[in-house]
């Protein structure tokens, strides 16, 4: 080989050294260095001191809740007086059921009432002063008639003892005497009892005749007004199940319609688990609603529910998991700027 070719053998390693040189050092700085052990601070990432807000999701409700109004007899409906959307006062007929029936035994009582309260006030007045003489002049009179027949009957036994009259005879008109002695004894007694005035048993019984119907006429009263439909609460009218001619039945649910008090609304708030040691009654947070995310409310934790349950409502945290157990909390909106309605989902956030 010629001195030539050496020369550029030697070149080119020289050249390849240093390449290699550069690259160890600037690709590879730690290479050929001795192996350290990372720190606490290097090994453990270090915390943020700030806490994560709790973000969850919720729905709007009243805070007297939602009733289903129903009738307490069965029947069928005559008149429903309200529409969905119908604000209503407590106490307000909703609807009226038929009553045919109700309304004639209302009728008749309200007759056997007035019947046994002139009773007890005739008992209580006692008898007029032609009541009375009407009942000594029928004493009298009977009196004179008996007299007459006493006559005859002497007359009669005279004849019997001459064998002028028979014993039959004789016989049916003594049985006449007797019989007219004691219309005379019910008379005179009659006639003593009208001029003392009525007994204090006789008004007592009176007063219970009239306690009896009163009592009769307050049932029926009642009974007519089951009839009507009222409205436990004030509020508005969210759904009507039935109308007029629909039947409704006691021995299983049949509501007519669904009330609601939306004056005051909150929301509840379904907390994950892993979140709920941090929460805190009087705890603040905003939350937002659908279709104007560009706006915030402001809420306020009004009351914690102390028992764990399964989760209802989506969870906007991409993070959370699904089959965790959650616990419902209350709380206040305190923004009037965004319109809530009972349903409403909203997404919360607690920090």
């Amino acid at each position: 080989m010629s001195k030539r070719h050496w020369l550029v053998h030697g070149v080119g390693a020289l050249v390849f050294g240093s390449t290699a040189m550069f690259v160890r050092d600037s690709i590879l700085p730690e290479f050929g260095r001795p192996y350290r052990t990372p720190t606490a601070e290097v090994a453990r990432p270090g915390r943020d001191a700030r806490p994560r807000a709790v973000v969850c999701s919720g729905r709007v409700e009243s805070i007297r809740g939602e009733v289903e109004v129903s009738a307490l007899i069965a029947g069928r409906l005559e008149e429903v007086r309200v529409t969905e959307g119908d604000s209503v006062r407590a106490g307000e007929i909703l609807a009226i059921l038929e009553g045919a029936r109700e309304t004639e035994e209302l009728r008749t009582a309200d007759a056997n009432v007035t019947v046994a309260r002139l009773k007890l006030e005739q008992v209580q007045a006692g008898n007029g002063k032609e009541e009375i003489d009407q009942a000594q002049q029928d004493v009298k009179a009977l009196e004179a008639k008996l007299a007459y027949e006493k006559t005859n009957l002497e007359c009669l036994r005279r004849l019997y003892q001459k064998r002028a009259l028979t014993s039959d005879e004789l016989q049916r008109k003594m049985h006449e005497v007797e019989q007219m002695m004691r219309q005379r004894d019910s008379l005179q007694k009659r006639y003593e009892a009208v001029q003392r005035g009525p007994l204090p048993e006789q008004i007592e019984v009176a007063r219970g005749e009239l306690a009896v119907a009163e009592t009769r006429l307050q049932r029926s009263k009642v009974e007519m007004g089951y009839r009507q439909i009222r409205a436990p609460i004030s509020g508005t009218v969210l759904e009507v199940y039935r109308h007029a001619g629909d039947a409704v039945n006691t021995e299983y649910p049949t509501p007519i319609l669904r009330l609601a008090d939306t004056s005051r609304l909150r929301i509840r708030l379904e907390i994950d688990e892993p979140d709920v040691a941090r929460l805190r009654v009087g705890q603040e947070g905003s939350f937002q609603v659908r279709g104007m995310t560009e706006a915030e409310g402001r809420l306020v934790v009004k009351t914690i529910i102390p028992m764990f349950g399964p989760k209802r409502l989506f969870n906007p945290d991409t993070s959370a998991r699904s089959d965790t157990r959650t616990i419902a909390v209350l709380c206040e909106p305190r923004d009037d700027r965004i319109p809530l309605f009972l349903g409403q989902r909203v997404t919360a956030y607690l920090g």
